[in-house]
C-alpha cells in the first residue's frame, strides 16, 4: 500500500510541475509572443533572413518600400530611394535604426490568437512614417556631393519630416 501511495504522490507532483510549466509557457507567450513571431527564422514572414511582407509609406501615402518573397522593392524614383534609404532601411538590414528593422513587429502585425498577420493573409501591415519623401529628396539634392545630415522636424508635434544622410547608396 505504501508503494502505491508513494507512486500517487510522485504522479501528483509531476502533474503539478506540468501545470506550472504550462502556466509559465502561457505567460511567456502573452508577454514575448511578438518577439518570437518576429524572429528572423520565421519562414512565414521572412525569406532568407529578409522581411518578406509589409509596406512602408511616407506621410503622403507615397510607397517607399514593399517587402515581397522575391525581396524588397523600393520606390521607382532614384531620388526618393536614395534620400529615404537611411529611414526605410537597406536590403541586408544593416541600418539598425531603420523603420523596417526597428518596427518589424508592427509590420508583421502580431496577434495572440492568429500569430503573425502575414502568416494568414500573406501581406503584412502598412507602416506609415511621418517623413515626407519629396522634402527628403530636395534635401538630398541640396547636399550634392557633400557629406552630412539634414534633419527637419515639427517641434509642435514631434513629427520627423526629413532625415537625410549622405553618403548613401542606391538600394
Amino acid at each position: 500500500m505504501k508503494k502505491m501511495e508513494g507512486r500517487a504522490i510522485i504522479c501528483i507532483l509531476l502533474a503539478l510541475v506540468l501545470v506550472a510549466g504550462m502556466g509559465l509557457f502561457t505567460y511567456r507567450l502573452v508577454v514575448d509572443g511578438d518577439s518570437w513571431a518576429s524572429f528572423y527564422a520565421n519562414e512565414h514572414v521572412y525569406n532568407e533572413g529578409q522581411l518578406a511582407i509589409g509596406s512602408v509609406y511616407d506621410r503622403n501615402d507615397l510607397l517607399l518600400l514593399e517587402n515581397t518573397q522575391e525581396g524588397p522593392i523600393y520606390n521607382d524614383d532614384w531620388g526618393v530611394r536614395n534620400s529615404t534609404l537611411h529611414v526605410v532601411g537597406d536590403p541586408g538590414q544593416n541600418i539598425a535604426t531603420a523603420a523596417t528593422y526597428a518596427f518589424r513587429s508592427d509590420i508583421l502585425g502580431y496577434n495572440l490568437v492568429t500569430g503573425t498577420h502575414g502568416s494568414i493573409f500573406g501581406k503584412g501591415r502598412e507602416l506609415q512614417l511621418t517623413i515626407d519623401a519629396r522634402v527628403s529628396e530636395t534635401a538630398f539634392e541640396a547636399l550634392g556631393n557633400r557629406n552630412g545630415f539634414v534633419g527637419v522636424y515639427n517641434w509642435r508635434t514631434g513629427d520627423i519630416i526629413c532625415m537625410v544622410s549622405n553618403p548613401g547608396y542606391d538600394p
